[in-house]
């Protein structure tokens, strides 16, 4: 990349008049500047700050296949019958948390 470089945020002090969304952008000088603006919810472009894309919260239960994985590292004994439930249970309490 080429620095410096401008990297936007919405909202902020300019206002796009065709759609009444604001946006402002700030100059990072060099790799880690960037990082940590981009981290901290800025954008490279104007259009992404504008529109930003939103990551939906993963909610969802661990799959059969990662509660396998999880189990394997930690060494734990498991077969086809032990259930998705029990084999969650039995993680929890390898690591040291119990599971509601």
């Amino acid at each position: 990349m080429i620095f410096p470089m401008h990297v936007f945020k919405s909202p902020g002090e300019y206002i796009e008049h065709k759609n009444a969304k604001s946006w402002g952008l700030k100059s990072v000088y060099d790799e880690a500047e960037l990082d940590q603006a981009l981290a901290n919810g800025w954008f490279l472009t104007k259009a992404e700050a504008l529109n930003p894309h939103k990551i939906p919260a993963d909610n969802a239960p661990p799959t059969r296949q990662e509660l396998e994985e999880k189990a394997n590292s930690l060494k734990i004994k498991f077969d086809g019958r032990t259930s998705d439930k029990r084999l969650l249970q039995m993680i929890s309490e390898e690591l040291g948390h119990g599971v509601d």
